[in-house]
């Protein structure tokens, strides 16, 4: 009944109820809303005042009412996010000093200017009355000035805040805790990011504290439409770097937006060959990362689309050294880019090598299938796949892989296998000696047998000797 009461906004009913027949304000009744959050809901000023002045305690406290049992908003942020104004001034004149401090916070962090964003009227009343700030961050560390610029429709709460900044500027102390600036949020929004360019005179070209500018991040959140506007009207410089060494283009890539990729590529050529701090080129990270939309639209920009000679990193490696790990990629360079297999690094590495090393098994088939030799060796005369037991035993049952073949120093790769304890690549290969039998062939250069390799390996030497 009293809630009943409050919600139709009957004061003198609901006072009687509380002083005469001892309903308690205090108890979740109807829907398990609190008294004050359905007084509220009502936009009843008065009987909110009274619950308040004769009640403020717990379930009438509007930091401790939370809209249900079951809710975790106070009744606080739930009145400001409805725009109830003048609910929200009667809660208001109850907090001394009238000061939306941190402690008038929710379980987020969030104060109540956080849910009055969409309301300018209560934006206003709390910033100019109740001297709310704007650069109060939420528990993530985004300050609501922030916030309010990355939010979609929010330019006019924005222009209402910057109204209250010294001359209007979005000078170095606006920054929240990775240093990007108000227009660095702003990024997906050309309105909001015209008015702070030619309004609030801010900096295109400020970067936070990695050295990104807002063109760095408009091309990871692959907005197309602001890095036009940026650099066409702004003139923004695509090849500046931040401070991984990271164009424009490295961002875009990185993201995979295709869009973005193609427009730096078509309108401004930008090298597809530059390298990163960690002379990573792009060519090579996109092959690396196996993003084939955006190799390929990388590949539309090489004459003739042919991975030659000069296309190769730091390593002497080529694209195709890099895509090893994906069978798409490689097909694609393989069959449409006409990439040869057969082209080592500097080390004379083929991919057939790293694929071995990876334990890519599927590349491995489809080189082999496609009459790669497996016996090339690497630099040293080792082979790559010892540690990968599926590509071990493809390479010797379907191969005719020979354990005995040695590497530069005259060791068996028998001898290596047992020498480096791998006991479980050791078992595959001694399945395919006849009988089991470690005998007077199978020594190496120094006519040492398996078992002298295996020496340092407890396990393999009671292997060796017991089975």
């Amino acid at each position: 009944m009293l809630h009943y009461s409050i919600r139709n906004g009957w004061l003198d009913v609901t006072r009687d109820l509380v002083t005469k027949y001892h309903f308690n304000p205090h108890i979740y009744y109807y829907n398990d809303e609190s008294c004050l959050y359905t007084a509220a809901k009502g936009n009843h000023v008065d009987i909110v005042e009274y619950l308040i002045k004769e009640y403020g305690c717990e379930a009438c406290d509007p930091m401790m009412g939370t809209t249900s049992v079951y809710g975790s908003i106070p009744v606080l942020h739930y009145v400001a996010s409805e725009g109830l104004l003048d609910v929200l001034k009667c809660m208001v004149m109850n907090i001394n000093g009238h000061i939306m401090d941190k402690k008038y916070r929710d379980t987020n962090g969030r104060t109540v200017l956080h849910y009055a964003v969409e309301h300018i009227d209560i934006v206003k009343y709390l910033i100019n009355e109740c001297n709310c700030d704007i650069m109060t961050p939420d528990k993530d560390g985004v300050p609501l000035l922030h916030y309010v610029a990355s939010s979609e429709g929010l330019l006019d709460v924005l222009k209402c805040m910057v109204m209250n900044i010294n001359g209007h500027i979005m000078d170095e102390h606006y920054r929240d805790t990775n240093g990007q600036t108000v227009l660095h949020c702003a990024v997906e929004h050309i309105d909001v990011l015209n008015y702070l360019i030619n309004e609030c005179n801010c900096d295109i070209m400020t970067p936070d504290k990695f050295e990104n500018t807002i063109l760095h991040v408009a091309a990871s959140e692959g907005s197309l439409d602001v890095m036009k506007y940026l650099i066409n009207t702004h003139h923004c410089n695509p090849m500046t770097t931040n401070n991984n060494g990271q164009t424009v283009l490295h961002v875009a890539v990185k993201h995979m937006h295709v869009n973005v990729v193609r427009y730096l590529l078509n309108e401004y050529n930008c090298d597809i060959m530059a390298a990163d701090k960690d002379s990573v080129a792009f060519l090579h990270y996109v092959a690396r990362e196996g993003l084939l939309d955006v190799l390929k639209c990388m590949v539309m920009n090489i004459n003739g689309h042919i991975m030659d000679e000069q296309y190769r990193d730091t390593n002497g490696w080529t694209v195709l050294h890099c895509a090893v790990e994906h069978i798409d990629v490689v097909k694609y360079l393989i069959n449409e880019c006409n990439c040869d297999i057969m082209t080592p690094d500097k080390d004379g590495n083929t991919i057939l090598h790293y694929a071995a090393s990876e334990g890519s098994l599927d590349v491995i088939k489809y080189l082999i299938n496609t009459h790669h030799y497996p016996m090339t060796t690497y630099s040293n005369g080792q082979f790559s796949a010892v540690e990968h037991i599926d590509v071990v035993k493809y390479l010797i049952n379907e191969c005719n892989y020979d354990i005995m073949v040695t590497d530069k120093d005259g060791v068996p790769f028998l001898h290596y296998v047992a020498s480096q304890g791998l006991l479980d690549v050791l078992k595959c290969m001694v399945m395919n000696i006849n009988g089991h039998i470690m005998d007077e062939q199978y020594h190496d250069t120094n006519s040492q047998t398996v078992l002298h390799c295996a020496v340092k390996h407890i396990d393999i030497v009671k292997y060796l000797i017991n089975e």
